[in-house]
């Protein structure tokens, strides 16, 4: 029993002779209240592979997804509660199995192009019908996304456009999970237009909704 807290204070001594490590250094932006403006700068070691919201889901993207993209819910800064984000409120119905979601005025792309319940709709079809997403069993629970995924339907009778500012999710059957779903960067409206026009550079061509845009990309530096 001695020898082995020997060993144990052994290593112990070891690691208390390596230099302490300081860690990333950084200077707080001295700002008490949001405002506009800024650039956030930060380097990582993994590689980056895509910056397209339905494509990105390693912990990498997710670093530079989140900045660039709001969702229709958020988490607090707790972490714990769900709030509103691009949505100004939401509603479901006695039986959980119909959202339906009241859009904030305003609210846009970074082009100042407004954002409407059908960006919202494209966005999440197109998690079900891209071949490299990894999102489609997320929707699952979504009235008409496994016809969707199948290929047996053109768009999900789930997700309805009910207007600019309304968005109503339907379920097939109920869904504790749909409101941390919609948080994930995935779920942020997107503009087919955009999508068709960046094609294949769309992994380096965001189209943002959130507090920050795409200004440089070192990609393999």
């Amino acid at each position: 029993m001695r020898r082995g807290l020997a060993a144990v204070a052994a290593v112990a001594a070891i690691g208390a002779c390596r230099p302490a490590d300081r860690g990333p250094r950084f200077r707080p932006a001295g700002a008490t209240a949001p405002r506009d403006g800024g650039t956030l700068r930060f380097s990582i070691m993994a590689p980056i592979r895509t910056l397209d919201p339905t494509i990105g889901y390693d912990e990498a993207a997710f670093l530079v997804l989140h900045p660039l993209f709001d969702t229709l819910v958020d988490f607090s800064p707790s972490g714990l509660d769900l709030v509103p984000r691009l949505a100004e409120r939401w509603e479901v119905s006695p039986d959980g199995r119909t959202y339906t979601f009241e859009l904030r005025a305003g609210i846009a792309f970074s082009d100042g192009a407004p954002i409407t319940a059908a960006h919202f709709k494209y966005s999440l079809e197109r998690a079900l019908t891209t071949p490299d997403s990894p999102f489609a069993p997320f929707l699952g629970d979504v009235e008409g996304a496994t016809e969707l995924t199948a290929h047996k339907a053109t768009e999900c009778s789930g997700i309805i456009a009910a207007g600019d500012r309304k968005l109503v999710i339907k379920l097939a059957q109920v869904s504790p999970t749909l409101l941390d779903v919609l948080a994930m960067p995935f779920t942020t409206p997107q503009r087919r237009e955009h999508v068709a026009a960046a094609g294949d550079q769309l992994r380096r061509r965001p189209d943002p909704t959130g507090p920050f845009e795409l200004a440089s990309w070192d990609e393999g530096t």
